[in-house]
């Protein structure tokens, strides 16, 4: 216990680069020994001049108790202010350790995070702290969260799904599936795979046969997890409405894939047995099937 004494008086050093290895070094302690008789400590140079302490105080901050945290929680938000990218950043991981109801109560400042200048900051706003809320609380800022889904960095646009709108219980999401569903001609793979497996394929079977047109055409899509992910969310329609897009699951029954091709003898195993029928022999041909999965 006498290190850490050691350590908390080390880092009221004059020496910013002393200062640095201190929280360096504290940020590799377990939770228990960075007990809240050390918070207000660590909370007093977040005012540093120089930003790599700043950002090491922060870093060492998440990594303690949310109980030690919570009492200083105004001036973890102060810090989203930061005129350093990596501060506001480290802020944001943070706060994360919050319980969701004090987060609902910052939420505007942390939405704000959403239109900063560094992309690396937005996806963690999206990841870290937004994806924390209530889905009743985050319903009543998805407006702010599907504009990401057009922003210049994928890993936001994938963020925003993957992290924010999968959880929205389908109610909340199914007014905006129309905007999600462009985002199956996005330019990255991994943006049209978290749009169909993480929000469309959540949806009401009736919502989803609204936009059933696109989700078709990504089973000609270049890289075959989305195939299959179209595929599961097809499978999701009623059997009627699944009908009428027989003749494009059955042509996956071809696909280089082993995989696609066993997603879509399962999505056909959705059909009605009469229109199952129908296409019996695209389906025997399987039986000789290389693939092993």
């Amino acid at each position: 216990m006498q290190d850490i004494y050691a350590l908390m008086s080390a880092s009221r050093s004059s020496s910013a680069s002393v200062r640095r290895s201190v929280y360096d070094t504290l940020r590799r302690l377990d939770p228990a020994t960075l007990c809240a008789l050390h918070a207000a400590a660590l909370l007093t140079r977040l005012d540093e001049s120089e930003w790599r302490v700043r950002e090491l105080a922060l870093l060492v901050i998440e990594k303690m108790n949310p109980a030690a945290i919570k009492p200083h929680f105004d001036a973890l938000v102060l810090r989203l202010e930061d005129s350093v990218w990596r501060v506001r950043s480290a802020a944001l991981l943070a706060l994360r350790k919050m319980e969701p109801a004090a987060l609902a109560k910052h939420a505007d400042a942390v939405l704000a995070r959403l239109e900063d200048s560094q992309w690396e900051v937005r996806e963690s706003a999206l990841r870290h702290v937004l994806s924390e809320l209530e889905p009743v609380v985050l319903a009543k800022h998805v407006r702010a969260v599907l504009v990401r889904l057009d922003d210049s960095q994928w890993e936001v646009r994938e963020s925003a799904l993957r992290h924010v709108l999968k959880k929205l219980k389908p109610a909340a999401i199914a007014q905006h599936a129309g905007v999600v569903a462009m985002r199956l001609e996005d330019s990255v793979w991994q943006v049209r795979e978290s749009a169909l497996m993480h929000v469309l394929r959540k949806l009401d079977p009736t919502v989803i046969a609204q936009h059933a047109d696109p989700v078709v055409l990504r089973l000609e899509d270049s890289m075959w997890k989305v195939r299959c992910e179209a595929l599961s969310v097809l499978g999701r329609m009623l059997p009627v409405v699944l009908a009428q897009h027989a003749d494009a699951i059955v042509s996956k029954l071809e696909d280089s894939e082993g995989v696609v091709r066993m997603v879509a003898l399962r999505t056909l195993g959705r059909l009605e047995p009469a229109t199952l029928a129908q296409h019996a022999n695209a389906v025997a041909t399987r039986l000789d099937d290389s693939n092993q999965v």
